[in-house]
């Protein structure tokens, strides 16, 4: 087990890291900001048609149920 790790260490390159300045950073969260802005600007005409279809389908179930209600207090009256 040791020289299988030692194997593996032995082929471990150690790679100077570049630092990272703050205009890169603040370039790479404005990219993300972006890319996920654009996202959820192409979800808006889903989100539309199914709150459309919502409303439409409240308009006719409210109606229905006040209509039932008119029947049923009318029967309960007479």
């Amino acid at each position: 087990m040791r020289d299988a790790i030692a194997r593996v260490r032995a082929t471990q390159r150690h790679v100077p890291e570049t630092p990272l300045t703050t205009q890169e950073a603040l370039g790479s969260i404005r990219a993300h900001a972006v890319h996920r802005a654009h996202e959820v600007i192409d979800e808006v005409p889903r989100v539309l048609r199914r709150l459309s279809l919502f409303l439409l389908v409240g308009t006719i179930t409210m109606a229905a149920f006040a209509a039932g209600m008119l029947v049923v207090l009318w029967h309960a009256v007479r």
